[in-house]
Parts: C-alpha cells; sequence; structure tokens
C-alpha cells in the first residue's frame, strides 16, 4: 500500500477552499524524474517527457526516446469510482472530533484518477484555530488507507 501524500495546506478563513488531487493507477513505480539521454531505465522506472508521463517496459539503453513505444508507455490514471472518501480537519490527529469535513467529489466520474476536496466560505469562516491537521481516507474493495495527510494552516483575510 503506498503511503499518504504529506501536503500542508493554507486556508483563507472566510474564502471557498479548494484542492485537486490526481493519482495515477501503479502505486509501486520508480520515478526516474525528468527523461535523460544520458541514462539506462529498467522496466517500471517513469520519467516525464514533454510534459507527458512514461513508464518503461523493457529495459532501455542510453538515448532510448520515450515516444519509442517498444521501451515507454502511458500511464493510466487510477480509478477512484468505486472509492468512498472521508476527509477531516481536526485540531491534533488523536482528537475524537473533527473540526470541519471537507466535501469530497470527483471532478468526472472517478476513472480520470482526480477528486477534488472543497470547503465553502461559509465553512471556513467558522473555523478558529491557528494550526490543525487533516487527512483524506480512502474505502475501496473494504479496505480503507490514507491518501493524503498533513497540516492545515489557517489566515486571515485581508478584505472582508
Amino acid at each position: 500500500m503506498p503511503l499518504p501524500i504529506k501536503l500542508d495546506l493554507e486556508i483563507i478563513q472566510g474564502d471557498s477552499f479548494s484542492l485537486t488531487f490526481s493519482r495515477l493507477s501503479e502505486d509501486y513505480l520508480n520515478y526516474k524524474g525528468e527523461w535523460s539521454s544520458l541514462l539506462d531505465y529498467e522496466v517500471d522506472d517513469v520519467v516525464t517527457y514533454k510534459n507527458t508521463i512514461k513508464k518503461c517496459i523493457l529495459n532501455t539503453t542510453a538515448n532510448q526516446l520515450p515516444s519509442n513505444a517498444t521501451y515507454f508507455g502511458a500511464v493510466d490514471p487510477y480509478d477512484y469510482s468505486a472509492c468512498t472518501f472521508y476527509a477531516k480537519i481536526r485540531t491534533e490527529f488523536n482528537e475524537e472530533a473533527s473540526v470541519a469535513d471537507f466535501n469530497v467529489a470527483y471532478l468526472t466520474d472517478g476513472t480520470d484518477g482526480k477528486f477534488q476536496i472543497t470547503l465553502t466560505a461559509v465553512q471556513t469562516a467558522a473555523l478558529d484555530f491557528d494550526t490543525a491537521v487533516y487527512d483524506i481516507e480512502v474505502t475501496e474493495a473494504g479496505e480503507v488507507r490514507k491518501e493524503a495527510r498533513g497540516k492545515v494552516n489557517l489566515k486571515n483575510e485581508a478584505t472582508y
């Protein structure tokens, strides 16, 4: 099971908040960064090439372009369509009561690997903390996993 994304959030009190998460279908790939003509790549290595993400499907030697379909293939988005989400803000991770619950929704139908967490302006206006924590749990086929977690920094609005 992959580790949850560690991402801190900044929320402006009184403003609406939204953040989109995007995930690729394969959990255990070896991200190697931007493709380099000087490197060899092995099966399941992943590179960024011309604003796309490519997965090595056959070991390569240096200078094998990711556009060569013999050696590199596409990385599909994760299919969230059968998942249930819970996303909460708490004062501490071990607190029982949540301070706020994020609204969680798919951008399309969940098959594009994306979901979005949101809070309305009314929800953020009611928040009363400087720093809190959040996490997002995903339930899929009866299994629960953490998808993301981090700190929430609440900032005052300058114009209201």
